[in-house]
């Protein structure tokens, strides 16, 4: 007896299969690779280290970066483990011109990390160079050297700070962009993945998500940036997340990142090993158990102080103060706007010198320089130019120069007395300078250096509208510009002042102009500059200009 099925009519049974057929000859498209990493600093101790791979593998991390390892027992555990060991060279923020240079060190290095990895599953990726200078087309003939070198089933990449003007991606199989608290601005991420990925905390802080470098913050960072990174169409070739635990500055390295110059937290566990939120959520993710999660939210932080706006009318509040004590005061600023040749005569003749008013107009400026450099170093405080020059200073004055930057009214404190100290050296200067034509008394001296600064006052007040809200990226280097503009306008006038009153030939006028701090330290510190440091100068202006 032949079975038939009821609605199936064999000719139909027979379409129905081929068009089965068909559809499974169909080119499925699968979800693109992406490594699930982390950055690791290997601990000396080797126990130690052994634990920590351990550990990755069962939060589901199947990459690590990681400094070039020498020990064999972790190469063979890692091996066990299934996880990837992306090794880095020691090569960190070099300009295109010094990677050329450290060519013949780069290659003995990679060949004696390959010789190690030989035999190793675990050990086929290479970093070449970290966040080098690579939007330099002359720093690509480095990168196409060292890949002349390698083997059969190693794969060669870099960690770059440039996304769109990168020009050395085709000598490697693969670029790595430097992330940490931000995501690169990168819609297509074929042949590029992410070196960083992560956002620090402050562990004295008060805890939830409502502070934004709370443990719960960093946690809620990772998991809003991880869940749209691995399922985005277009995925990275990896993802390392910024990073197993807090640096240690004791063991640089084995480290392939650098310590945070100001000394910011990015661990998933703290030094001691204690994990924190940010763990669980990266565990979850790359083991796929859970995907969403929940903190608590925590107060909101108060306000802070706005100590640049009550100083700033602090210091309005004594000139008006003064304005309306001072008789004298009300009858030479008139004087020095609308008629100047009176002004210049009342200097010259020292009749209406005000060393009083004098010394609270240089208050005043000295408190708008010092508020102008504190917002502009602020907000340019984590950019890639400024974490750059930090890491090309020697260690210590790195960690000085750094503590300052951390401190805004320590900074604005010191550029204020800086900038009052280099007035009053000048103003000295000028009366030595007057004294075989004119001689001027300190206080008509010191009253023509610092009366026409008073041009410098109106960025005090843009200071204060800066400091209440977050400063863009634009307004930091056009409040920095006007500040030069205005100083050398300031200047030119306190010359041409000098020279109306003392009746110096232009010579001695420009001799005068020479002599300011300003000119005495900055040319040779721009020729030493240009003569010794001209790549690095070149790769600044780059990470300004191009990123």
């Amino acid at each position: 007896m032949t079975f038939r099925h009821p609605i199936l009519k064999p000719s139909c049974a027979l379409g129905f299969a081929a068009l089965l057929a068909c559809a499974a000859s169909l080119p499925v498209r699968a979800q693109p690779r992406v490594w699930k990493g982390v950055v690791w600093a290997a601990p000396a101790d080797v126990a130690h280290a052994e634990a920590d791979l351990i550990r990755m593998r069962a939060a589901g991390v199947e990459a690590v970066r990681t400094g070039l390892v020498r020990e064999e027992r972790l190469l063979s555990l890692a091996d066990t483990l299934g996880l990837r060991l992306f090794q880095e060279l020691p090569l960190d923020a070099l300009p295109a011109a010094r990677l050329a240079d450290t060519l013949a060190f780069a290659r003995e290095t990679l060949r004696r990390a390959l010789a190690r990895a030989r035999g190793h599953r675990s050990a086929r990726h290479f970093g070449l160079a970290r966040r080098s200078d690579t939007s330099d087309p002359e720093a690509c003939d480095f990168f196409r050297a060292l890949a002349g070198m390698r083997p059969d089933g190693v794969r060669l990449y870099y960690v770059s700070a440039f996304t769109t003007a990168d020009r050395c991606r085709d000598a490697v199989d693969f670029a790595l962009l430097d992330a940490r608290d931000r995501l690169p601005p990168v819609t297509d991420w074929t042949g590029r993945g992410l070196a960083t990925l992560g956002a620090w905390v402050d562990p004295d802080g008060p805890p939830g998500l409502r502070n934004p470098h709370a443990p719960e913050a960093q946690a809620r960072f990772l998991e809003t940036h991880l869940n749209a990174l691995l399922d985005a169409a277009n995925p990275p070739v990896a993802v390392f997340v910024h990073r197993w635990r807090d640096a240690d500055p004791d063991a640089p390295d084995a480290d392939p990142e650098p310590p945070d110059p100001y000394g910011r937290r990015y661990g998933l566990h703290d030094r001691a090993g204690r994990p924190r939120p940010a763990f669980d959520v990266m565990a979850g993710i790359y083991t796929g158990r859970q995907r969403v999660f929940a903190f608590p939210p925590g107060r909101a932080p108060g306000p802070g102080a706005p100590w640049i706006v009550l100083i700033g009318w602090a210091v309005v509040a004594m000139i008006a103060g003064h304005y309306v004590r001072s008789p004298r005061f009300r009858f030479m600023a008139p004087r020095y706007f609308l008629a100047h040749g009176f002004y210049c005569d009342a200097v010259r003749e020292g009749r209406d010198v005000l060393p009083m008013t004098s010394a609270l107009l240089l208050l005043a400026i000295a408190v708008s320089v010092g508020m102008t450099a504190s917002v502009v170093f602020g907000a340019i405080l984590d950019s890639r130019a400024m974490m750059s020059a930090l890491q090309w200073l020697p260690g210590s004055v790195r960690i000085t120069l750094a503590g300052l930057l951390r401190q805004p009214w320590l900074l604005a404190l010191t550029a204020g007395s800086l900038y009052a100290l280099a007035l009053a050296v000048w103003a000295g200067v000028l009366a030595l300078v007057a004294r075989r034509r004119r001689p001027l008394a300190p206080g008509q001296v010191f009253m023509l250096v610092v009366w026409p600064r008073w041009t410098l006052l109106p960025l005090m007040v843009a200071a204060m509208v800066l400091a209440s809200q977050p400063v863009s990226a634009g307004a930091a280097p056009a409040l920095a510009g006007a500040w030069l503009l205005l100083t050398l306008w300031a200047t030119a006038r306190t010359l041409l002042d000098f020279s109306r009153i003392t009746r110096a030939p232009l010579s001695r006028t420009l001799t005068a102009a020479l002599t300011h701090p300003f000119v005495l330290l900055g040319a040779p510190a721009c020729f030493l500059a240009a003569a010794f440091f001209g790549p690095w100068l070149s790769f600044l202006r780059h990470l300004i200009t191009r990123l």
